[in-house]
């Protein structure tokens, strides 16, 4: 029997009914009571991704652009507003198609900011309701919502070095993931808040 539903749309399932199964379930679980006690995740130096490098050191540019006007013609979707948001008048550094192709539009995209005061943030969408997509999500990883979408939020941080604040959530049309690379990466509180009021203010 699947523990993967394959109805079409957004499944919530707890722990023991998911695809995390032995010790891969034990380690899931493990990594959850952590976050919850602690309120962020310390990991190894040089685990977290540099966003900020990655995008300076892409070579390949064909679906790399500045302005979102450029790739809206090939989205199967229309983009999440950013209008009236610290994103509006902040340096859009990248914007980039994603996710797959279907009837020769792109399923996805992704955009890229230097917001003054807050850091590197990076916001990926992707459509999944009309092409017939199915999301499964761990119960037990939903931790906050953003405009009433179940939602998960996650600090995390290297000992002496980089942190990486993560908020993903899901509606009935496309699941989105807002990642922080702070300035600040000991301020953990204050960077989950700007990022949850961010996504809150999205597409308002």
């Amino acid at each position: 029997m699947t523990r993967l539903p394959a109805s079409p749309g957004l499944h919530i399932v707890p722990l023991d009914h998911s695809p995390f199964v032995g010790a891969l379930g034990e380690q899931a679980a493990q990594e959850f009571a952590g976050y919850a006690k602690n309120g962020v995740r310390i990991v190894p130096p040089g685990e977290l991704p540099d966003l900020r490098g990655a995008n300076r050191s892409t070579t390949d540019k064909r679906h790399h652009l500045r302005s979102l006007e450029a790739i809206r013609p090939q989205l199967r979707y229309e983009p999440i507003s950013v209008q009236g948001t610290i994103l509006e008048k902040a340096p859009l550094v990248d914007v980039t198609t994603a996710g797959g192709v279907r009837d020769g539009l792109w399923t996805g995209g992704t955009r890229a900011w230097e917001v003054p005061g807050l850091g590197y943030v990076q916001l990926d969408e992707s459509e999944y309701r009309e092409t017939g997509g199915s999301i499964t999500v761990v119960e037990e990883w939903l931790n906050t919502e953003v405009n009433g979408s179940p939602a998960s939020i996650q600090a995390k941080k290297e000992r002496r070095g980089k942190a990486l604040v993560s908020l993903g959530w899901i509606t009935d049309s496309t699941t989105y993931r807002l990642d922080l690379q702070p300035r600040d990466p000991v301020a953990v509180k204050a960077n989950e808040e700007s990022l949850l009021a961010l996504a809150r203010s999205l597409g308002m």
